[in-house]
């Protein structure tokens, strides 16, 4: 099974990474990458989130 999590560096992301990783899924988590670290063994998505040019 696949997952993917919305963040996945602070505490409820993290802990879903991890606890999804211990059960053999393939785990990609998408982030702005400015807080923590991510869970070894994930695929990690790194953006940034801009505003529309107006």
């Amino acid at each position: 099974m696949r997952i993917l999590v919305m963040g996945g560096t602070w505490f409820l992301g993290k802990h879903i990474a991890e606890g999804a990783l211990a059960r053999g899924w393939a785990v990609t988590t998408f982030n702005r990458g400015r807080s923590g670290r991510d869970v070894d063994g994930v695929e990690p998505v790194t953006a940034t989130v801009r505003t529309a040019p107006t």
